[in-house]
């Protein structure tokens, strides 16, 4: 069955906000075996597509997130002097040093990057995609080939017995 470019286009839209196959496809009213080919069909469409949905939530929250690392960085900032300022005598380093290394990780964890593709990029890498199943399915092909010749040699070699029939 065809698909309108418009279903196609809410499909890529629905992926890339996070809906399930299932989802989707109780929505569009298209198979769920369908929803699954056109991930992979559309994987790089609905990368892109996510890429800019990121952006927007980066953009809308940015003053948020912005706090949030000026806050984390601070606080590093703090823990570390008190670190190297501590009697390590009186309070354990390992307890300073383990806020030290959650707080560095709550940092990293605060920061991303969105990854954007052109229309070229997309392209590219579908090509890549295409290549890479076309030489999955020469394996395939070959080692089916292989396979089948091996069973019809089993099939036609002649079993003990019906070689020694004949000999006197």
């Amino acid at each position: 069955m065809t698909h309108s470019p418009e279903i196609k286009n809410k499909f890529i839209e629905m992926r890339a906000e996070g809906y399930t196959h299932g989802a989707i496809a109780k929505e569009l009213k298209i198979a769920q075996n369908t929803a699954v080919n056109w991930s992979r069909e559309y994987s790089e469409e609905i990368a892109a597509r996510k890429a800019i949905k990121d952006e927007e939530m980066i953009e809308k929250y940015c003053m948020t997130t912005e706090k949030r690392i000026e806050m984390f960085g601070e606080l590093l900032l703090v823990l570390r002097a008190e670190f190297a300022n501590r009697d390590l005598s009186e309070v354990p380093a390992n307890k300073i040093f383990d806020m030290i290394i959650k707080c560095e990780k709550a940092l990293g964890a605060e920061i991303s990057y969105p990854t954007f593709l052109t229309d070229d990029d997309i392209e590219d890498k579908k090509n890549d995609r295409d290549v890479v199943e076309w030489k999955a399915k020469c394996v395939r092909d070959i080692l089916a080939t292989y396979k089948a010749s091996q069973a019809s040699k089993t099939l036609s070699k002649p079993t003990a017995s019906e070689s020694t029939e004949g000999e006197p």
